[in-house]
């Protein structure tokens, strides 16, 4: 059972191992060489961004789902949902509701493309906001109809910062 245990979990090093370098890649591409409009304040990598825009990697979206257990009632937030690709796969494989929350409307723009191609099942279930959330008022998730009255609280949220966004 020893030895069983320890190749599980040497497999699920080397997979989040193959996860780390893949998203590394993807911050190298999008971020580090990219030109960042840091004097534009509502930029993914402006003065108002917490993070920088990276897309997540797709091999780490079994580990998010896995962590966040979701099921077909699940309401899943993600705040500063990028692209949105975690919110499409969420609607697509649980079927449960998502509400993505972004700075960027460019960002936003592509949510609501990919969201709209890959069908009316992932577009209904999903719901796209243009919003700076650190000026959302502190206990406010789905509880002051901020987002809108038809807007259900979160049961999980998803939040990726960087060292950028921790700045003082």
């Amino acid at each position: 059972a020893t030895l069983f245990r320890s190749a599980m979990a040497d497999a699920g090093q080397q997979s989040l191992d193959l996860c780390e370098a893949e998203q590394s890649e993807l911050a190298r591409r999008y971020v580090m060489t990219s030109e960042l409009y840091v004097e534009e304040p509502w930029s993914h990598a402006g003065p108002r961004s917490v993070s920088p825009f990276a897309p997540c990697a797709a091999s780490r979206l079994p580990h998010v789902f896995d962590a966040a257990r979701l099921t077909g009632d699940s309401v899943l937030w993600d705040l500063g949902c990028g692209d949105g690709r975690i919110l499409h796969e969420a609607a697509a494989r649980y079927g449960c509701r998502c509400v993505g929350v972004e700075i960027d409307a460019s960002c936003l723009d592509m949510c609501k493309e990919g969201a709209s191609r890959l069908g009316a099942d992932v577009d209904d279930r999903c719901s796209w906001f243009l919003r700076d959330m650190t000026s959302m008022p502190s206990g406010s998730l789905g509880t002051d109809d901020s987002l809108g009255p038809d807007v259900p609280a979160p049961s999980v949220l998803l939040l990726f910062i960087t060292g950028h966004g921790l700045k003082a």
